[in-house]
């Protein structure tokens, strides 16, 4: 990787980890806000199999990532998607009280009427570059 690294330019830094798998930069969640063609939502804190932890741990992780997300982009957190898709009544109830108007479960598949709100299905992109993935955004929000 050191070696690709200097070949493309890109110093070496081993305290930044790989791009494909950091976190984002705050300033990229409010850039990434900004946007007209999606939605922030928030994922949890910690990123743990919310239907295994004590509910007290769901009610941190679920309001806390909101109110820490909302922080900072400066505009309400209104969706949620649960990490690795794992859910249940009592995480979707709590996911509800805390003030988001729905949320993903990582089924395939289109939202249509009869779709729950808080165990929605979804569509999973494919890897693309950034103006694939634009085209393929446009295509949803104008189809």
């Amino acid at each position: 990787m050191i070696q690709l690294g200097e070949w493309a330019g890109v110093p070496f830094d081993p305290e930044m980890p790989e791009p494909s798998t950091r976190t984002m930069f705050p300033e990229e969640l409010v850039e990434l806000a900004s946007s007209r063609l999606l939605d922030v939502g928030s994922h949890s804190l910690t990123h743990p199999i919310l239907p295994t932890i004590p509910s007290d741990s769901v009610q941190v992780e679920v309001r806390r990532s909101k109110s820490e997300l909302e922080d900072i982009i400066g505009k309400p957190v209104s969706k949620f998607s649960y990490p690795d898709g794992a859910t249940s009544r009592a995480v979707q109830a709590e996911v509800r009280s805390a003030g988001y108007m729905c949320a993903c479960s990582s089924q395939p598949g289109l939202a249509g009427k009869r779709s729950g709100l808080f165990a929605l299905p979804r569509i999973w992109p494919l890897n693309r570059n950034g103006e694939q993935f634009e085209r393929w955004i446009r295509t949803w929000a104008n189809g």
